[in-house]
């Protein structure tokens, strides 16, 4: 008889955000291509449509990402997990696993993906990561990065300079990651606007990451879930002595470990400091990091990283403290402005 799994608090909140990462990232007619091996044709309703060869009456809405397929779901459009419950014919719970391993261990170069433009009413597919095009400056960029964010201006600076940050007609942070052999591989797109946007480029390579190099022969590594917290670690640092790997979501970040300790060369890791953040998806990676480690990087020192500005009840990830010490800095000084006042104005009466 089988074991039971019991699922902590954690764990369950983590899967459910992961899977909304994975419904938003993972689309149908991908999983029909890449894991199922079937053919897709154009439809004669548009090209925002795509049928198989081999089942004529599936039929994938490339817009909405969802698949109908008359016969087997009726009229029912069909997620990405659910399309798999149907092919298969499998559980939700074995779908949920299946596809969650699918989407950890996938390779953008070997998977088909579909683009539908709605303006030109076109499907192209992309072979190759496709970053959006450049805007003429990056001064929303910068603006966002250092006011909003509190990022020091030295290190956006370094990362425009080094090509891996630049601005889109859209105005987006674009955040460029290049794999072991210096190929941009990776991207991310972070909206500058009030209304929340993020979301990797078309092709990218999920596992390489976003790998910021402090100085060639560090031994220690930050590991954080996106490229905002890496980017707030540099800034807490006046002296870095450690790398940076940031992941593409707290899903995804043991594959990216993974990835730099194997991949890259004269990488000589001797302490791994857990920059996540402090909720489910965090606590829930950590521990899978870990066990990962204990089987695999016994030796690896281990070490947590200690919030000092972040108050009580507050939310405690890299960028919220980046925010806060600013706020305790701004709040020192003043405290010393008005102390040199009063101290003036002291010696003044005396």
């Amino acid at each position: 008889m089988a074991e039971l799994k019991f699922f902590t608090r954690d764990e369950i909140e983590a899967r459910s955000e992961l899977l909304k990462q994975i419904k938003r990232e993972v689309s149908v007619v991908e999983l029909a291509t890449n894991l199922y091996g079937l053919k897709v044709l154009k439809s004669k309703k548009g090209s925002r449509y795509l049928k198989t060869m081999e089942h004529r009456s599936l039929v994938f809405d490339l817009q909405s990402n969802v698949a109908y397929w008359n016969g087997h779901s009726g009229n029912r459009a069909l997620n990405p997990i659910d399309f798999m419950m149907e092919y298969e014919k499998i559980s939700g719970a074995a779908a949920v696993g299946k596809i969650t391993q699918y989407y950890r261990e996938r390779d953008s170069k070997q998977i088909e993906i579909f683009r539908y433009e709605r303006q030109t009413d076109t499907v192209q597919q992309i072979k190759s990561i496709v970053y959006p095009d450049e805007d003429k400056n990056n001064d929303k960029v910068i603006s966002y990065l250092t006011e909003v964010r509190g990022i020091k201006k030295f290190v956006v600076d370094r990362l425009i300079d080094d090509k891996m940050l630049y601005q889109d007609k859209n105005g987006n942070c674009v955040f460029i990651g290049y794999d072991a052999w210096d190929k941009p591989t990776f991207g991310c797109l972070r909206g500058t606007r009030s209304v929340k946007f993020q979301m990797d480029c078309l092709g990218s390579k999920k596992n390489v990451g976003f790998y910021y190099e402090s100085g060639k022969n560090f031994k220690k590594l930050a590991l954080c879930e996106a490229v905002i917290d890496g980017l707030s670690y540099a800034s807490l640092h006046r002296t870095l002595d450690a790398n940076i790997l940031c992941a593409s979501g707290a899903g995804s970040m043991l594959e990216t470990l993974c990835y730099h300790l194997t991949m890259r060369e004269n990488v000589n890791v001797e302490e791994i400091i857990f920059c996540l953040d402090d909720d489910p998806a965090g606590r829930n990676e950590q521990k899978r990091i870990e066990d990962w480690m204990n089987k695999n990087k016994p030796n690896v020192n281990r070490v947590q990283f200690e919030f000092k500005y972040v108050p009580e009840g507050e939310k405690r990830d890299i960028n919220n403290e980046r925010l806060y010490e600013i706020k305790h800095q701004e709040f020192e000084m003043m405290n010393e402005i008005i102390s040199k006042e009063e101290e003036i104005n002291e010696n003044e009466l005396s």
